[in-house]
């Protein structure tokens, strides 16, 4: 460890100034959203102080809410501190993404790139989510994508250091716990695992060996599932839509690949780099494979985006989709690196995992998606190679230019967040019945969750606003620009 910490001091130093950098943007934001009703106990008058309260809502939530109970089991504990202990956790939980992510390229590009580059190009990869950061300065939105996503890139990290195999008990565990966190791990998981199991039947000859302690692993992950598949509230939420439970199976799927395929593929989406990244990566590695395959490609490629962009149809950006995921598959197994590719299977599937639920359009679970593509951009990009002088300059100043505008975003909002404060402060103490609400102006509003609400009183959470700071209900709500 001494060792580790010497010959990457300034690695660390620089991850420090970093954190330090998103703690102060985190106590920026403020409490909103799904944060208001989870801070009460029952979503009623009271604030949830203690962990017996955690625990009578969440055995509540199982049945009516959500089935998310251990990920809102900490999001409620966090609530508990306001946003304070989170401001400090969340900034540490995104350092060990970056470092996970760090070590996860080094070990699958066997580059001999130096340390403080890799973790550049995890922070920029993690900074260029601008579609996401309101889920990533929201509480629950954090815990339940942020978090989750910590778990899902050591995952992968265990399965290939050590295999799905060696250690079969503790991977049973691993699989059972991980699928009962939410839909994401557990479809994740499930898909990783007989991925592998499909390689080793072509990779393996005594293929004997391995089916026992593969179908103990999947019992344990479909348990995990069915924890939370099966569970009151889900079953009431998926029957909770008129329109969409009288829609048949074909017509839910061809109504939701498009929209989630524009979400993610779209490159026209000026908030979405990753799929024009991605592309771009292809190309760079096939021009040393294949000429004849690059052209390919190349045409294909631009030819399904003018479409997509002249029609405005998402089964363009689905074809689009395809396309990458072929060729991606072809530079795994160009490489050799076959045991990569149960990950860009199982990332694919939980792309599409919600096409049958009302839910598809949300576009949440792309947070996961596009930071493991990002790791194949730069596993093409890297591939056992060194950067050369240029790109280093142009690594350095992009993460820079990329962490000054997450402070200049953050530090407006927090203006915000102060106005706001004031205000409700003039409101309890009897000074006025008019709350002043600031609004947050174009284009920062997009980089907060429901950053202009609540604008009146028909805001979806306006109870559990009035009861979390304690308002009367004589006030009027007026909007400030």
């Amino acid at each position: 460890m001494t060792k580790i910490i010497k010959n990457n001091k300034f690695v660390l130093l620089f991850l420090v100034v970093f954190y330090l950098i998103l703690v102060f943007c985190h106590f920026q934001t403020f409490v909103i959203n799904d944060d208001l009703p989870y801070s009460l106990f029952y979503r009623a008058d009271n604030r949830i102080t203690n962990i017996s309260g955690i625990i009578s809502n969440q055995l509540f939530d199982y049945s009516h809410i959500s089935p998310r109970v251990f990920i809102h089991f900490i999001v409620q504990f966090l609530l508990i501190f306001d946003k304070n202990m989170w401001s400090f956790i969340n900034p540490l939980i995104i350092i060990l993404i970056i470092i996970s992510m760090s070590y996860l390229v080094k070990i699958i590009t066997k580059t001999k790139v130096k340390n403080i580059y890799l973790v550049l190009l995890s922070i920029i990869s993690f900074l260029l989510l601008y579609s996401f950061k309101d889920l990533i300065y929201w509480v629950a939105g954090s815990v339940n994508y942020v978090w989750v996503f910590l778990f899902l890139i050591l995952f992968i990290i265990y399965y290939l250091k050590i295999g799905f195999t060696s250690r079969p008990i503790l991977t049973f565990l691993i699989c059972l716990c991980g699928s009962m966190l939410c839909e994401t791990t557990g479809i994740f998981i499930l898909i990783m695992i007989i991925a592998d199991f499909i390689i080793k039947i072509f990779t393996e000859k005594e293929i004997k060996n391995y089916l026992l302690k593969y179908l103990f692993l999947l019992v344990g992950v479909i348990g995990g599932l069915l924890f939370i598949l099966l569970s009151p509230s889900v079953i009431g939420r998926m029957a909770g839509d008129d329109t969409w439970s009288t829609l048949s199976l074909i017509d839910k799927v061809l109504m939701s690949i498009p929209t989630i395929s524009d979400n993610l593929f779209n490159v026209f989406n000026i908030y979405n780099l990753y799929p024009s990244l991605l592309i771009i990566s292809i190309i760079y590695v096939l021009f040393k494979i294949s000429r004849k395959k690059v052209l390919a490609f190349s045409f294909i490629a631009f030819s399904l985006c003018v479409l997509g962009f002249l029609f405005d149809n998402g089964w363009f950006w689905f074809l689009l989709g395809v396309l990458l995921f072929v060729f991606e598959c072809y530079i795994l197994i160009h490489r050799n690196d076959q045991q990569l590719i149960p990950l860009l299977v199982a990332i694919s599937i939980v792309a599409y995992s919600l096409m049958i639920t009302p839910e598809y359009a949300s576009g949440r679970v792309n947070f996961h998606v596009l930071l493991f593509l990002s790791i194949f951009i730069i596993y093409n990009f890297i591939y056992q190679s060194e950067i050369n002088k240029g790109c280093r300059v142009f690594i350095w100043c992009l993460a820079f230019l990329l962490i000054v505008l997450e402070i200049i975003i953050y530090a407006y909002i927090g203006t915000i967040k102060i106005e706001r404060s004031e205000a409700i402060k003039k409101v309890q103490s009897g000074q006025t019945n008019i709350l002043e609400v600031k609004m947050i102006k174009s284009p920062f509003d997009k980089f907060h969750i429901d950053a202009n609400s609540p604008i009146d009183k028909n805001y979806w959470a306006y109870s559990a606003f009035a009861d979390y700071y304690k308002l009367p209900e004589d006030i009027v709500i007026k909007p400030v620009q």
